[in-house]
Formats: structure tokens, C-alpha cells, sequence
């Protein structure tokens, strides 16, 4: 068994105040997908990092605060699909299947 683990004199034992002061700090934010906590919280993080010697950067995504209006637009997608070909109308069929499926 390793030392880290066990808290034994290998050096584990000065890591705990940098966990806790981690731990402390990002369970203070708030932090739901797409929300300033979640940007405040990964520039927190990427400045430890950066303080550590890491080349560490927070890169902006696109994204949503909810997965429900995508899903819910490819679902509509799919049963267009569905319908197209139960109507024998194949070709958009296909068409709107790639679409969902892109």
C-alpha cells in the first residue's frame, strides 16, 4: 500500500489543508451547468493549477444550461423520421434521420 494513502511520512499529511482549502472552496459555489459558479469555479481552478506550474486556461464551449431542448429537438426529429417512412415517403425519411443523427 502506498504511503499517500495510508498518511504515512511520505508527504501526504501537508497534501490535507491543500484538499480542504480545494474541497471548502468549491463546495461554497454554486454551480449548475452553464452558470457563472461553474465559470468562477473552473477559473479558481485553473489559477491553482497555473500557481502549480501547469499551463492551465479556461476555454469558453458552447453548451446548455439544460440538455431538454436539445433532446427534445432530435426526438421531434426522429418522429418526422418515423412518420415520413411509415407515410412510404422514404427520401425524407433519410434526410431527416441524418439530420437527427448529426
Amino acid at each position: 500500500m502506498s504511503g499517500a494513502t495510508t498518511g504515512s511520512a511520505t508527504g501526504s499529511a501537508p497534501a490535507e489543508p491543500l484538499l480542504r482549502d480545494t474541497i471548502e472552496t468549491l463546495a461554497a459555489i454554486e454551480r449548475p451547468s452553464n452558470s457563472e459558479g461553474e465559470r468562477q469555479a473552473a477559473e479558481w481552478i485553473a489559477a491553482k493549477l497555473a500557481d502549480l506550474g501547469a499551463d492551465a486556461r479556461v476555454e469558453e464551449e458552447l453548451s446548455f444550461s439544460s440538455f431538454a431542448r436539445p433532446m427534445a429537438a432530435l426526438s421531434a426529429l426522429g418522429v418526422a423520421a418515423g412518420l415520413a417512412a411509415a407515410k412510404r415517403k422514404r427520401g425524407l425519411a433519410a434526410v431527416v434521420g441524418v439530420a437527427a443523427a448529426a
